[in-house]
């Protein structure tokens, strides 16, 4: 009888009906479409996950899950350990603000370098001092955020595989427990900071090597045109 009342709560059990949960969250992190195919692929990997919608223009997933396999929390672990974080609604807000807050910032130092000492290309001379020149050069080189952006996070972004260590780990189990907190956080941004200085270096080294040039050598309108569309061309390709 023990045996019989066993395999009928088993036959009860298996039919147990799922209890479906449907949930859109906002996550921190996502930059272009490979980070969008990572939490697809990762959320897909767990037990009572059916369906996971990933949008990286969006910066939001739509996750339907079994309630009864697994949870919200889980999912959020998941997501946390895929290198993303989840956004709370405050946490979102607060981000909007803080981003509406520096373009503000930014127009009301333009306007005031506008109207009072000038700014912009057409105002740049040879009697513009360095110090000016470096200002410009360093606000508009605000645009690299946007443009190199991409190609840094493609180049120093490691693809853990399965039984790969982190290196920090590494670095914490050398130093012993805990190893040192600023080794650990150099390791990491390591790759970022040998991009920046590369491309820091590399830019100083052919500006240099253009400006002998351009000092000593002078082109026409066609040649120089001629050179804008190489330069466009390579930059498609």
């Amino acid at each position: 009888m023990a045996g019989n009342n066993t395999n009928k709560k088993g036959v009860k059990k298996a039919h147990e009906k799922p209890v479906i949960i449907t949930v859109k969250i906002y996550i921190d992190g996502m930059t272009c479409l490979s980070c969008e195919n990572a939490i697809n692929a990762g959320l897909k990997t767990m037990t009572g996950v059916r369906r996971v919608g990933a949008s990286y223009a969006t910066n939001s997933c739509e996750i339907v899950f079994d309630g009864k396999q697994t949870s919200k929390e889980a999912i959020f672990q998941k997501i946390e350990d895929l290198g993303y974080v989840v956004l709370t609604a405050k946490q979102r807000r607060n981000k909007y603000i803080m981003i509406s807050g520096l373009a503000i910032t930014a127009a009301a130092v333009y306007l005031i370098l506008q109207n009072t000492v000038g700014f912009g290309v057409s105002n740049i001379s040879q009697e513009t001092s360095l110090f000016m020149l470096f200002v410009i050069g360093l606000l508009s080189s605000v645009h690299c955020v946007a443009m190199c952006g991409g190609i840094c996070i493609s180049q120093t972004i490691t693809q853990k595989k399965p039984g790969d260590t982190d290196p920090a780990q590494e670095t914490a189990n050398a130093d012993g427990e805990g190893g040192d907190k600023a080794l650990k956080r150099f390791v990491k941004v390591k790759p970022a900071v040998l991009y920046n200085a590369g491309r820091v270096v590399s830019y100083t080294v052919v500006g240099l090597l253009v400006g002998l040039i351009g000092s000593t050598l002078t082109f026409s309108s066609v040649l120089q045109g001629v050179i804008k569309i190489i330069a466009g061309v390579i930059m498609l390709l």
